[in-house]
């Protein structure tokens, strides 16, 4: 906050609602058939943290530390979709809430069966 600012006050972004960005922003990707429903293995970086349907974000000292856990599509190019989703999901983050990105971890856990109906 500088002297300038017309409205003082604090704005707190809660880290459920950085899990929110991250699952939206994958399953946007058509290579995405579903998140998948287990929990990611807790993080040893420090800082606020949210886990919810595969997804963990954190908040640590050099920005923003989001894992995701999913279930590609077949047929799909993994390599292609989990660097598209990285890219992604840092922008969307960095766009929406103008925190920096640290990293970005993408797990394929599996990949869906044709014609399923989901994971």
């Amino acid at each position: 906050m500088s002297d300038n600012d017309p409205y003082p006050g604090n704005v707190t972004i809660a880290p459920e609602v950085l899990v929110t960005i991250v699952q939206q922003t994958a399953l946007k990707d058509e290579n995405v058939q579903a998140l998948a429903a287990k929990p990611p293995r807790r993080s040893r970086i420090k800082g606020p943290r949210a886990t919810a349907g595969g997804v963990e974000v954190v908040q640590g000292k050099e920005g923003l530390y989001a894992v995701i856990h999913i279930i590609a599509q077949p047929g799909a190019n993994i390599m292609r979709l989990a660097e598209s989703l990285q890219h992604d999901i840092a922008q969307a983050l960095e766009q929406m809430v103008e925190l920096p990105v640290a990293r970005v971890g993408v797990f394929v856990d599996d990949v869906s069966a044709a014609g399923a109906g989901g994971g």
